[in-house]
C-alpha cells in the first residue's frame, strides 16, 4: 500500500464513525494530482465491498445514505488513480476507518440510587435531571456505575486554580486524584452532560475502575450537593450544556439573569501585557523602551497591563501600595501620567496583583490595620491574609485610582483553595466581594479575572453589574513551549462552553513576532474577547496586528471583534483531535443589527505536523439552515479560495459548472499551521444575486459588516475600512459608490467574471468622518 502526501482524506482511516441510521456520511478529498478516486466500502445492504466514486468539484466530494442500511459495523478505505494506470491504496495494510450505525431510542432516565430525583424537565430536545445527594452520611464516594461511551470530554482540575480538558474514545483512563467538574460524553449516537455542584462544599467526579464513574463531596452543615445529567438525541451538545447551566442558575440558585451586559470598551482596543516580554523583571526604563518601540513601529495599542514584577515586595508579600521605588523611581502615580502625556494613545493603564496581594499574601507590618493573621496551604506556605479584605480593597483601589490606575489584573484566584482552613470557601468569597465592589466604586468594575478558572467561581460568579467581566478562559501562553500552541487552541476552544452571558472570555497574550504567531492571532481573531501582545521591544510583527484591526470613521484603529465566544466543532469535542494531532474547530457568528442577516466564521487549526482538511458544513451551523451561502478562505495556505455551498433544499441555480449541489467545503491546513473560512449569506433579487464578504484582508473582516440591503442598489454599510473590501455578485455592477463618491473601474474596483469576486479599494479615498 502506498500514500501519496498531496492526498488528504476526511474523515482520516483511523477515524471511529458512530451515526444514527439514516443520516448522510459525507467524505472529501484533496489532492494537487488529477485523480479517480473512490471510497472502497461494505457501506451496502448486503455488506458487500462496493466502491463509490468521488465527484470532483472544488474538490472531491462524496456522499453516501444510510437510509436502507442495518444498525452494526462497517469499515471504509480509499482507492486512487490516474488514467491508464493501477489502482493505488490510501494508508496501509488493515488500516480501515470504521462505521458504526446506530438505531435510534429514546433517552431513558438515568438510575442513580444514591441521590434523591428533585426534578425532570424537558427542554425540546433536551432532557434533563436534578438530582441532590442524600443526607445520611458524612465525606461521601460512591460509584454511579459504569459508562459505555463512545467518546468523551472532561473540564478537570488542575492545580487550584485551572479547569483544563481531557479526552478519549472507548473507554476512561482511572486516575483517582483526577477531579472532573464537567463531563460531557456520546453514547449510542446519543449525548449526555454530567455536571457535580456543590453548595458550601467541593463536589466532583472521577474515573473509577472499569470505566465507571466516581462522585466525591465533603458533606457539612448546610452544604449541599447536587448533580445535573442532561441528554439528547440530537448533535448540539452547546445547547445540553446551555441548558443544564441555565437550569442551575435559575432553579438551584435562584437567580435573575435579566441583565443586559455591554462589553467593557478595552474589548475593543489593541492592548499590550509586559509580562512574556519581561516577567517580574519589568521596570519603568524597560516598560518605556516597549512603549517606545509601539509607538515608533504605529502600532496602535490603546490599553497596557504592567504585569507581576512592579510591586513592592517583601518575602514574596505585598508590603506597599505603591510601585517599587527601585524599579519605578517616582512612584506608580508619576508612571501613569508620564505614559498617559507621552504616548496620548494609550487611553488606559492596569495593574496586576493577586486576589490576596501577591503570592504568599500580605505583609504583617503592612496588613496590621486590616486585622492580619497567617494560615498555611497545602505546600506548607505560610500565607499572610487579612481578616477585613473591604478596608483594604477600599484603601488599595482608592490608591490606584487616585494613582491613575484605570483597572486590574487579578491573578491566583484559586489559591484559596489550598488553605488548610475549614472556612476557606467563605474567606475566598470575602475577598471577591471586596475586590468587585470596590473595582466598582474606583476602577468603573474594569477587572480582569486571572487564575479564576474553577467550578466555585464559574458556579458562583462574583462580577461586575457594570459591563461584562474580563475572564481568562485557559492557562497561560507558553511562548517557549512549542506542543503548548496547539493544546492553548484546544483547551480555550472546550473551557468556552462554560458560556455565562456576563462574561468575555479571554484567550491570554500572544507574541507577534513568534513561530506560531499567525496561530494565536487567528483564534483571537474569533474568540469574542480581548486582544493583546506581549512582543519585545522592535520585535514585531505590524502585518499580521493589522490583520486583526481596521481603521474605523471615529476611534481610530479597533479590533474586529465577534460579540460572543466560539463554539467547538463536534470533532473537536468528541474527536480526542490532541491525542490524534488533528484539526481543531471553532466557529463564531455575526449578525447584521437591523436584519439579523447571519455570516460566520470557521477557524482551523492543525495540531499536528502533517497536512490535515478542515470542513466546513451546515451542521456546524444551524443559523444557516435552509441558506444558500458563499465561503470564503481568508487566511491560510489557500486563501481566496471561494466555494459556494448550498445549505437550502431549492439551491441556487449555476452555482459551479457541473451544476451539482456542494454542501460541504474542505480546505487543506499545513501542519501547525491554521486556516480561517468566512460564511456570508447569498441574497437574490430577481435575477442579481450578491453577498457581502467583509474586508477580505482581515481576519474577522466580516465582523465590519453593519448592514446590507438589495433593492433598486445593493448598500452595504460596514463599521471599518481598509484596501479589500469585498462582495460576490453574479453580474458585473454598472456603477459603485464609496460616500457617495463614484469609484474608476479597473483602479480602485476589479470584478472577476470568472468568480464573481468583486473587491474594492476602500483607502483609496479620504475618509468621511461625518
Amino acid at each position: 500500500m502506498t500514500k501519496d502526501q498531496s492526498l488528504i482524506l476526511y474523515p482520516e482511516l483511523y477515524s471511529k464513525l458512530i451515526i444514527k441510521q439514516n443520516k448522510k456520511l459525507v467524505f472529501c478529498c484533496q489532492t494537487n494530482q488529477d485523480y479517480t478516486i473512490e471510497l472502497w466500502s461494505n457501506l451496502t445492504l448486503q455488506k458487500n465491498w462496493f466502491a463509490f466514486p468521488f465527484t470532483k468539484l472544488n474538490d472531491y466530494q462524496l456522499e453516501i445514505s444510510t437510509d436502507n442500511l442495518e444498525p452494526g459495523h462497517y469499515e471504509f478505505t480509499l482507492r486512487f488513480k490516474r488514467e491508464n494506470e493501477p489502482w493505488s491504496w490510501y494508508g496501509h495494510h488493515n488500516e480501515n476507518g470504521q462505521v458504526h450505525i446506530v438505531p435510534s431510542f429514546s433517552v431513558t432516565t438515568p438510575i442513580m440510587p444514591q441521590f434523591d430525583l428533585i426534578a425532570e424537565e424537558l427542554v425540546v430536545p433536551v432532557n434533563l435531571w436534578h438530582f441532590k445527594a442524600t443526607s445520611t452520611s458524612p465525606n461521601r464516594s460512591f460509584s454511579l456505575g459504569k459508562i459505555k461511551e463512545d467518546a468523551y470530554v472532561a473540564c478537570i482540575k488542575k492545580g487550584s486554580c485551572w479547569l483544563t480538558p481531557i479526552g478519549g474514545l472507548t473507554e476512561f483512563k482511572h486516575d483517582a486524584n483526577q477531579q472532573w467538574h464537567f463531563l460531557l460524553y456520546k453514547e449510542q449516537g446519543h449525548l449526555h452532560l454530567w455536571l457535580p455542584i456543590g453548595h458550601k462544599t467541593d463536589t466532583w467526579l472521577s474515573p473509577g475502575h472499569d470505566n465507571t464513574i466516581d462522585f466525591y463531596y465533603n458533606q457539612s452543615k448546610d452544604s449541599e450537593a447536587h448533580l445535573l445529567v442532561a441528554s439528547t438525541a440530537s448533535e448540539d451538545f452547546c445547547l445540553l450544556v446551555e441548558t443544564a447551566l441555565n437550569y442551575y442558575t435559575h432553579v438551584i440558585k435562584k437567580e435573575n439573569t435579566d441583565l443586559k451586559y455591554e462589553n467593557q470598551t478595552m474589548v475593543q482596543n489593541l492592548g499590550y501585557c509586559t509580562w512574556n516580554a519581561f516577567g517580574k523583571a519589568i521596570d519603568k526604563e524597560k516598560l518605556f523602551e516597549s512603549l517606545d518601540s509601539l509607538q515608533s513601529n504605529n502600532i496602535p495599542v490603546k490599553y497596557i497591563i504592567i504585569d507581576d514584577g512592579w510591586q513592592e515586595i517583601k518575602n514574596e508579600r505585598i508590603s506597599s501600595m505603591d510601585a517599587c521605588k527601585k524599579k519605578f523611581p517616582g512612584g506608580l502615580k508619576e508612571t501613569a501620567f508620564q505614559i498617559k502625556s507621552k504616548y496620548p494613545s494609550i487611553e488606559s493603564v492596569g495593574v496586576w496583583h493577586t486576589l490576596w496581594g501577591y503570592w504568599n499574601g500580605i505583609d504583617e507590618t503592612f496588613g496590621k490595620d486590616y486585622k492580619y493573621y497567617s494560615v498555611i496551604d497545602n505546600k506548607n506556605n505560610e500565607i499572610g491574609l487579612i481578616g477585613d479584605p473591604k478596608k483594604f480593597y477600599y484603601d488599595f483601589y482608592s490608591f490606584l485610582s487616585d494613582a491613575g490606575i484605570d483597572f486590574v489584573k487579578v491573578d491566583n484566584q484559586g489559591s484559596f483553595q489550598d488553605l488548610m482552613i475549614k472556612d476557606k470557601l467563605s474567606v475566598w468569597d470575602s475577598y471577591r466581594h471586596a475586590m468587585i465592589e470596590n473595582a466598582e466604586i474606583f476602577l468603573q468594575g474594569n477587572v480582569i479575572h486571572s487564575m479564576a478558572l474553577t467550578s466555585h467561581i464559574l458556579l458562583n460568579p462574583i462580577l461586575s453589574q457594570k459591563h461584562k467581566s474580563i475572564f481568562r478562559n485557559s492557562d497561560d501562553f507558553f511562548p517557549n513551549e512549542e506542543k503548548s500552541h496547539a493544546w492553548h487552541i484546544y483547551a480555550n476552544a472546550i473551557n468556552a462552553l462554560w458560556k455565562n452571558p456576563a462574561l468575555v472570555g479571554d484567550w491570554d497574550m500572544f507574541q507577534s513576532y513568534h513561530p506560531f504567531a499567525e496561530f494565536h492571532a487567528t483564534s483571537r481573531a474569533i474568540s469574542g474577547g480581548p486582544v493583546y501582545i506581549t512582543d519585545v521591544p522592535n520585535e514585531h510583527n505590524t502585518q499580521l496586528l493589522h490583520k486583526l484591526i481596521g481603521q474605523t470613521r471615529k476611534y481610530g484603529y479597533t479590533i474586529l471583534i465577534s460579540q460572543q465566544s466560539p463554539y467547538p466543532t463536534f470533532d473537536t469535542v468528541f474527536g480526542n483531535p490532541m491525542e490524534h494531532e488533528n484539526i481543531l474547530g471553532l466557529c463564531n457568528l455575526h449578525r447584521e443589527k437591523q436584519n439579523g442577516l447571519e455570516y460566520g466564521v470557521c477557524g482551523f487549526w492543525n495540531s499536528g505536523p502533517h497536512d490535515r482538511l478542515g470542513v466546513v458544513a451546515c451542521n456546524n451551523w444551524k443559523e444557516f439552515s435552509k441558506t444558500q451561502v458563499i465561503a470564503y478562505v481568508v487566511s491560510g495556505s489557500q486563501r481566496g479560495k471561494l466555494h459556494f455551498l448550498n445549505w437550502d433544499e431549492q439551491g441556487l441555480p449555476n452555482k459551479n459548472k457541473s451544476g451539482i449541489k456542494s454542501c460541504v467545503m474542505s480546505v487543506r491546513v499545513k501542519g501547525l499551521e491554521s486556516c480561517l473560512v468566512s460564511i456570508s449569506a447569498i441574497r437574490s433579487l430577481g435575477d442579481v444575486s450578491v453577498a457581502c464578504l467583509g474586508l477580505i484582508d482581515k481576519f474577522n473582516g466580516i465582523a465590519s459588516i453593519l448592514q446590507t440591503s438589495l433593492g433598486q442598489h445593493y448598500e452595504a454599510h460596514l463599521t471599518h475600512r481598509s484596501s479589500r473590501c469585498a462582495f460576490w455578485i453574479n453580474t458585473k455592477p454598472a456603477k459603485i459608490l464609496l460616500d457617495d463618491q463614484i469609484l474608476k473601474p479597473s483602479i480602485v474596483w476589479n470584478w472577476d467574471s470568472n468568480t464573481g469576486l468583486l473587491q474594492l479599494d476602500m483607502m483609496a479615498y479620504p475618509k468621511n468622518s461625518s
